[in-house]
């Protein structure tokens, strides 16, 4: 009886961790329906490079974001990623940065804080989970209206084998948030800066769309023209078809 005591307080303790690690990132925890963590697995995941699975190109494809309480359209591109030899948790990032027309070349560094095996009617096979952590990437100083970027995010994986370094992204609504601020360089001022796949967290009346992201058109304006088309919005095929060349552009 005492062992089983002992048992139980371990679960419950173990639980409360959990709850505690977690408490900073529930917010932006998209499972729509209730959820369990079945157990923790920060080593095991540390101890593989999972550099691709920030450049994966279904990652890379559906990102986009919003900057400022207008909503500005922002673009990220993660352009290198690669597995710091200090730290077993820690990538180092160079990309670029869009908004309108200004382009920004950053790099920082992603810190995997938290993962955890999920089990839940969305993740339901035993090899899907959730990593939580950190970012902070710095703008090129000389580039015209640069900062930095930071903030947390929240990452959904399928697992395809035993092998982490094939982790995939799952096509749910909302995966990849990036949520966090944006800071001028020598101005004390941040302004809010989120960024995610398929869906942006937190994005107000930006979003319209019910079983995908819907633009409002009263943010057209603010870069939102050629997404807004591309995706039904315009007023023939013909601008549909430019809209969406429009979108595949190599701007970066």
């Amino acid at each position: 009886m005492k062992h089983l005591i002992n048992i139980l307080l371990i679960i419950s303790f173990t639980s409360s961790i959990f709850c505690d690690e977690l408490r900073k990132y529930k917010d932006i925890i998209l499972i729509k329906e209730k959820y369990e963590i079945i157990y923790s697995n920060i080593d095991e995941i540390n101890s593989f490079d999972i550099s691709d699975f920030w450049t994966d190109s279904t990652l890379q494809r559906t990102r986009f974001g919003f900057i400022g309480l207008n909503y500005r359209r922002l673009d990220i591109k993660f352009l290198c990623v690669n597995k710091s030899d200090e730290n077993s948790n820690k990538y180092i990032v160079k990309g670029k940065s869009r908004v309108n027309k200004n382009i920004c070349e950053f790099q920082g560094f992603i810190e995997i804080k938290e993962s955890y095996y999920l089990n839940s009617n969305e993740y339901f096979d035993g090899n899907s989970g959730l990593m939580i952590g950190e970012y902070i990437f710095y703008e090129n100083r000389n580039s015209k209206n640069s900062g930095i970027f930071r903030g947390r995010f929240i990452s959904y994986w399928n697992k395809k084998s035993n092998n982490f370094s094939q982790l995939k992204l799952p096509e749910n609504e909302g995966n990849n948030q990036f949520v966090g601020s944006w800071t001028e360089y020598n101005r004390n001022k941040s302004i809010v800066a989120n960024w995610g796949n398929f869906r942006i967290y937190n994005s107000g009346d930006l979003d319209v769309g019910v079983s995908e992201f819907g633009v409002n058109n009263k943010y057209k304006i603010n870069g939102w023209e050629s997404f807004i088309n591309a995706h039904g919005g315009g007023n023939n095929k013909e601008d549909t078809n430019i809209a969406r060349k429009e979108e595949e552009n190599k701007w970066w």
